[in-house]
């Protein structure tokens, strides 16, 4: 018996800095209090009274309820510093944490009544001691009312999904917690770290559901999405830049979400495609080292027919490609600075001296369509 009481001693004072803040006294808690000064040490065991009071001489009574115990070692060391010289430190320790009456409603499964542990009394404990949220239930639109005042909305997807801790709400008693069904979402598709539907309130951009997502994977191409929103009978596509919406989150670039938009991101595209005038046309892997002289070394180098003054660097992105102009020759002989480093899913294009007709230049385009064709948003 001796040992079981002396685990548990230990037990509350490891927890002890997390009652000190959190927990609220309150009637009937059985409460160690331990009063330190140059002169002296004072311990003593003692009961919160109906009246919500704990009595320490030789300063009086001190008014517990309603207070942490951080607050009561504050009270109570201000009380008797007028009685001890120099420092007076005191320590309140809860002996048995009482339990908390709260209320779970709305979207949980098992709504009703609820007495929980004092000692954290968290909103989140409560939604779990109601055997958690429905599918359907908002998790972001929570609300708490409190002695008739209702607080919120409280993001419980933020505390429970993203690590926000500190968003959670410490309880009272009689609060009453009320989870709504969830009204609005949009769906992400694609290489993030949690495909998935995503509850939207108001407000919420780009940016933020991509963070909802667990933020892209390195297969992602984060110059490359789309939103796909319906519209009457149909879709509407809006191209967007992934990469700018999170470098600058609530500007243009990071667009307000409606209800129903999927968000389809593109997968990075492990190669580079080199066409044209090379002996070996078509497409190499990528690696970072990679130059564009060596991607035109891998291809077998250019033919006797290259244009080398206009060889092309097309990069595919949003909201259109772009195209890079080197020349070849400069650069072979240390005239022309290098160009921009190369980078998944560019095309390298050698133009030939004998590409003169219209049906020429259709043959390329066909082989460019090809090659873009082969680029998914997935």
């Amino acid at each position: 018996m001796r040992c079981i009481r002396l685990s548990f001693v230990i037990a509350l004072l490891a927890l002890a800095p997390t009652f000190a803040f959190a927990y609220i006294l309150g009637p009937g808690d059985n409460v160690s209090i331990e009063v330190r000064t140059e002169q002296t040490l004072i311990s003593l065991q003692t009961q919160v009274s109906v009246d919500g009071r704990v009595y320490v001489a030789p300063a009086g009574s001190f008014l517990a309820e309603g207070k942490t115990p951080a607050e009561l070692e504050a009270d109570i060391a201000q009380g008797l510093s007028k009685y001890y010289v120099g420092q007076v430190q005191a320590t309140v320790l809860v002996m048995q944490p009482k339990e908390l009456a709260v209320s779970v409603l709305g979207q949980v499964r098992q709504p009703g009544d609820y007495r929980i542990p004092d000692d954290r009394p968290l909103l989140s404990a409560a939604i779990t001691k109601a055997g958690g949220l429905l599918p359907q239930a908002s998790m972001r639109r929570v609300s708490l009312t409190r002695a008739g005042e209702e607080m919120g909305p409280i993001d419980l997807y933020a505390i429970l999904n993203l690590g926000h801790s500190e968003k959670d709400v410490l309880l009272r008693p009689e609060d009453v917690i009320y989870v709504p069904a969830r009204e609005r979402w949009a769906t992400v598709i694609g290489p993030v770290e949690q495909v998935g539907v995503f509850e939207l309130v108001p407000g919420d951009r780009l940016s933020g559901i991509i963070r909802m997502a667990g933020g892209l994977t390195a297969a992602a191409d984060p110059r490359r999405a789309v939103i796909e929103r319906p519209q009457g009978g149909s879709r509407r596509i809006i191209e967007v830049n992934i990469e700018a919406a999170l470098a600058d989150p609530g500007s243009d670039a990071d667009p307000l979400l409606e209800h129903g938009d999927t968000v389809r991101l593109a997968t990075r595209v492990a190669e580079v495609y080199i066409v044209g005038e090379v002996a070996q046309p078509g497409p190499r892997e990528f690696q970072d080292n990679r130059t564009l002289l060596d991607y035109i070394g891998l291809s077998g180098g250019v033919t006797n027919r290259a244009v080398q003054n206009r060889v092309g660097i097309i990069r595919p992105g949003n909201p259109q490609s772009k195209m890079i102009t080197v020349d070849l020759g400069r650069l072979l002989s240390g005239q022309a600075a290098p160009p921009p480093a190369i980078e998944p899913g560019d095309i390298i294009f050698v133009p030939g001296r004998r590409i003169a007709t219209l049906q020429d230049w259709a043959s390329i385009g066909q082989i460019l369509t090809g090659i873009f064709a082969g680029i998914r948003l997935f």
